[in-house]
């Protein structure tokens, strides 16, 4: 088992992104690939077995789990990731996410894929899908495969869209060639069923592994997706893999999907859209305060909140602030947040933008 440290932390996936007028830049390397490759029941708990896609320009990789414990959701990071690893979980109940983490050699970071193992009414001895890869990608095709098992009598799928269509079908062959619904997310889940001799006295002659479910994201032309720039972050958040007709393939890319696309939203309206020119958050990281330093081309009116990884409000700094055109510095207490990644959102009447900040004690 590969030695990893856990650090209990909350880690930034992707809680908003900046408005047309602060274009991010697109992380300077491709996404890697998630993959379970077994999980096994060991003398001291489950052991998963992951394995990840290396790609070029990227330094390091970093996995986000979270899980529930005791029914208090918790999360760990996973730093000094190989391309083989073993993780022993948490607990063998309940749902536990994993999501990919890619460190560039620039230095900055983009989430990847992520995968969702799913352990309720479920039974250890009939295998998990596993080694998850998908073949083809558009926006009105998928088709993908995972490991053949002969323990397994079929496979169970279930295919749902955002609009509430629900399909559930068995395979006695581990791949699917499935024509997507007109929607912007594709949600699979798959488990294996099972003979279970033990069984056949309670008129039960199968049992269902633990379900592995995983998110595609298809969007015809993200100019007439009318959602708002926090629920396309939703929607991608949980992608596995994304597609964008009119854009090209971006793979895994959650950052680079959303840097890309971040001024064809339709929602952001232009009155104030080039009132602020410079945004800067220091120190960062930080153990005690942030200053954020504004250049504005003209006086509005602005909101700024600190908001946890996954976009809930933890603190208002200004409900609602006055400025004057010319550079304005906003100091702001943290010392009594937990240590970890949040966002800073600065919000003016009619778009916002989002900065990193990294508090540590």
């Amino acid at each position: 088992m590969s030695k990893l440290y856990l650090k209990l932390l909350i880690f930034l996936l992707c809680g908003g992104i900046f408005s047309s007028a602060h274009t991010q830049t697109t992380p300077s390397c491709n996404a890697s690939t998630l993959s379970l490759q077994s999980l096994d029941r060991g003398t001291d708990g489950l052991l998963a077995t992951f394995s990840l896609s290396p790609q070029p320009e990227v330094s390091d990789y970093q996995i986000r789990y979270q899980y529930l414990l005791a029914g208090v959701e918790m999360e760990n990071i996973l730093a000094d990731i190989p391309e083989l690893f073993t993780l022993k979980l948490a607990s063998d109940t309940g749902q536990h996410r994993f999501t990919l983490i890619n460190i560039c050699l620039e230095g900055d970071l983009h989430t990847g894929s992520q995968l969702l193992l799913d352990f309720n009414n479920s039974s250890f001895e009939c295998p998990i899908p596993s080694n998850l890869q998908i073949e083809d990608l558009d926006n009105t095709f998928v088709s993908f495969q995972w490991a053949p098992e002969d323990r397994a009598l079929f496979w169970h799928v279930k295919y749902e869209t955002a609009d509430g269509f629900v399909q559930e079908f068995d395979t006695p062959e581990p791949f699917v060639n499935q024509d997507l619904r007109s929607s912007n997310t594709h949600l699979f889940t798959i488990y294996a069923v099972c003979d279970d001799q033990a069984l056949i006295g309670n008129n039960t002659l199968a049992r269902q592994s633990p379900a592995i479910q995983f998110m595609i994201v298809t969007v015809d032309d993200i100019k007439a997706l009318r959602v708002s720039c926090e629920d396309l972050n939703k929607i991608v958040i949980k992608a596995y893999r994304l597609y964008c007709t009119k854009h090209g393939h971006f793979g895994p890319n959650k950052e680079a999907f959303l840097a890309a696309h971040n001024d064809c939203m339709p929602n952001a309206l232009p009155a104030d859209i080039d009132a602020i020119r410079q945004v800067r958050v220091f120190p960062n990281p930080t153990n005690d305060y942030i200053s954020l330093s504004l250049v504005l081309n003209q006086a509005i009116w602005l909101q700024v909140d600190l908001l946890s990884p996954n976009g809930q409000l933890v603190e208002t700094f200004t409900p609602s602030l006055r400025l004057l055109s010319g550079q304005s510095v906003l100091r702001f207490l943290v010392k009594e947040c937990r240590p970890g990644l949040y966002w800073i959102r600065i919000r003016t009447n009619h778009h916002f933008m989002m900065k990193k900040i990294l508090i540590m004690k």
